[in-house]
């Protein structure tokens, strides 16, 4: 496995080098630092991959975004914002975490693009790690309806473990429990 996360870091690295030769360099940046937080965050080192996600956003040029939505399905920004949420609370910054998690979706929903806005909801795991079951419960209602509407079964997989946990929450343990198997089989 580690000889595997030594090749995929390398081609990280060379991709963001070769973005000179793209007609959209700080796209190639951009998705190359994001790929690089990624892969760095399921390698267990958030502190790096925080790092990695703000050089992201700095290359980030807006008059990218529908380049950067065609070719990667969401807006990176927004998504790499949702994640930045994600770390800052498991490293233990909760009000920044809460503040930027606001953001992301603020920006979501004002793209009118409903496969960024789905993905965004799906970091209602930001919530979950607050314990807070209310916002659980309607951020992942809002991500599983519009995943549903639009087929986005990425999104509604990513979606029903945490709604499962919520639904659980409320004293619906048997269908929570249900919806969470589901996504972990589906």
């Amino acid at each position: 496995m580690r000889g595997e996360h030594d090749k995929a870091s390398n081609m990280d690295t060379e991709v963001f080098n070769m973005a000179e030769l793209s007609h959209r360099p700080n796209m190639v940046r951009t998705q190359a630092k994001y790929t690089k937080m990624i892969d760095t965050l399921t390698m267990g080192d958030s502190v790096t991959a925080l790092e990695y996600a703000r050089q992201a956003l700095h290359y980030y040029d807006p008059a990218d975004d529908q380049d950067a939505i065609a070719m990667y399905g969401s807006n990176p920004a927004i998504t790499i914002r949702a994640w930045m949420a994600l770390i800052l609370q498991m490293l233990g910054y909760p009000e920044q975490a809460q503040a930027i998690f606001n953001e992301s979706l603020t920006a979501a929903r004002a793209s009118q693009h409903p496969y960024t806005l789905s993905n965004v909801l799906t970091f209602s795991w930001v919530m979950q790690l607050r314990g807070d079951v209310e916002a659980v419960y309607n951020l992942s209602t809002e991500s599983m309806a519009l995943a549903t509407q639009y087929v986005f079964q990425s999104c509604q997989l990513m979606t029903m473990p945490v709604l499962g946990w919520a639904v659980a929450q409320h004293g619906q343990v048997s269908e929570g429990i249900a919806q969470m198997r589901y996504a972990m089989e589906g």
